[in-house]
Order: C-alpha cells, then sequence, then structure tokens
C-alpha cells in the first residue's frame, strides 16, 4: 500500500491548495495503478492509497471513515477484482452516508455495455474502456477533483436549496434525494441529472442543455452517454414514472405521476 504525505503541491489537471485536500484511493488486482498513485502522491501531496482486491479496498474505507473530517474522496477501481467487485465497492460506498461524495472512476477490461450500466446504476461517476492511458486516468480524477472543490465551495451548481415534487425530495445542500421518505442513492452525474429535471419540472428539456449542464465541454458528452445515465437513474426511482423520453428531442419530467 502507497500512503503518500508531500510537500509538493500539484498543478494543472488538480486544483490548487491540494496538499491534505483530498484522498484516492487505487483499487486493482496487480500494480497498474501503481505509478499513477506515487505520481499523483508525490505532485500534489494528496492522500494516497492502494488496494489489491476489494475486501482491502473496503478495509482502507473502513478505515477513513474513523477520521472526525473526509475531504474529498475519489475512488478508482478496476470492474474485475478478487473476491468483492468493482461493482460491490460502488454499492458499498453508495451504503455508507458519511462517503456519499465520493467520486467513483471504473476502469474495465469489459467490452459488454451492460457492464458500464452496471456500474453506473450501481453509483459509478466516470466509467473508462480498457486501453486506458495513465495519463487520462489521472486527467479524469482531477476533473472528478476540481467537481467536488467547485461543488464545496459553491454549493453545487443547482438554482436551489431543496425541491419536493410528489413525495421526490432533491436536497442540494445535503446532496440527498428520498423518494417517498425513502433515500436513494445517486451518481453526481444521476445527481445533476435530476436536479435539472426537477429544477423544470413539466418542461420538456432538450439534449443539448443535459449535455452542457452535465459533461460541458468533456470529450464523453454524447447523446448514448446520456441514455445509460437517464436509464440508471430511472431504476433507482423505482419506477416512479418520472422521466419522460421525448423522441428526437429530449427528456420531461412530471410535475406529478402519472395516475395508475
Amino acid at each position: 500500500m502507497i500512503q503518500t504525505d508531500r510537500k509538493k503541491h500539484g498543478t494543472g489537471v488538480f486544483p490548487r491548495d491540494a496538499r491534505h485536500s483530498a484522498t484516492i484511493i487505487f483499487c486493482a488486482k496487480d500494480d497498474r495503478f501503481e505509478k499513477v498513485a506515487e505520481h499523483i502522491g508525490l505532485r500534489t501531496g494528496y492522500f494516497v492509497s492502494t488496494a489489491h482486491d476489494g475486501e482491502e479496498a473496503i478495509w482502507i474505507l473502513r478505515k477513513l471513515l474513523s477520521r472526525s473530517t473526509l475531504g474529498r474522496m475519489v475512488l478508482v477501481t478496476e470492474f474485475s477484482l478478487p473476491g468483492r467487485s468493482g461493482v460491490d465497492l460502488c454499492r458499498f460506498v453508495r451504503s455508507q452516508a458519511r462517503l456519499s461524495d465520493t467520486s467513483i472512476l471504473i476502469v474495465s477490461e469489459e467490452e459488454d455495455p451492460q457492464k458500464c450500466i452496471e456500474g453506473l446504476e450501481a453509483g459509478a461517476d466516470d466509467f473508462l474502456r480498457e486501453p486506458v492511458s495513465l495519463r487520462e486516468i489521472e486527467s479524469r480524477i482531477g476533473a472528478l477533483l476540481r467537481r467536488s472543490e467547485r461543488k464545496e465551495k459553491k454549493g453545487g451548481p443547482w438554482s436551489f436549496d431543496r425541491i419536493e415534487i410528489d413525495g421526490l425530495v432533491v436536497d442540494t445542500t445535503r446532496f440527498e434525494v428520498r423518494l417517498h421518505g425513502t433515500p436513494v442513492h445517486l451518481s453526481h452525474k444521476e445527481f445533476t441529472i435530476l436536479a435539472l429535471f426537477v429544477s423544470r419540472p413539466g418542461r420538456a428539456v432538450p439534449y443539448d442543455e443535459f449535455l452542457d449542464f452535465v459533461w460541458g465541454e468533456h470529450a464523453d458528452r454524447s447523446r448514448e452517454n446520456l441514455k445509460v445515465h437517464i436509464h440508471a437513474l430511472r431504476k433507482k426511482l423505482a419506477g416512479a414514472a418520472y422521466i419522460e423520453a421525448i423522441r428526437g428531442f429530449g427528456y420531461r419530467m412530471r410535475d406529478t405521476s402519472p395516475a395508475p
């Protein structure tokens, strides 16, 4: 396990004033993330740990939960691991209230698109398919941390604090969603999509507005990627049938649930 605590601050893809402000956990069945882990630790002063299976990653996460404050956290994991899989790690993180703001990046050799959907539905924020360079992994981590930093400083990009629509409660100050009183655990992108929906109840929202709001100029912005996240969001809303597809245009969220 690598745990780096150096004085040199990061530049470039990482936020400024990084020292001690973030924790990065890498989980892979071999040493494939060792170089990027060491590089990030040396450049930024982040707390960096590596695990070689899901059980070790969960042990690290449980140790971190004993801290009084957690700060920003990113988990980078392979999809396939000995014992607990990357999807199992996602579910563990999303089951812990104090880890709700943790960003998760899955790196996978799987070519089946269903695997990507499975990871996103389990709570991953981003998904990379092999082959992928260590530089790209580093860039994605930096993007996730910048997003977390903006959320900390500005309370997120949302135009409201709390909205309730027919039993669905979205609270941007607490980064919480409840459906008829039951917590709904969402990834950052799913939460952002839902926040855009509820800020425009009953209105049709075009594809491009979602892509601009959620992905900006990121290379992953595509209608297909949006559809994957919408599909995952619908499932997590437990069949509430709030979201409607408008063919050739975008999506709409009903301001009331449809009659049975």
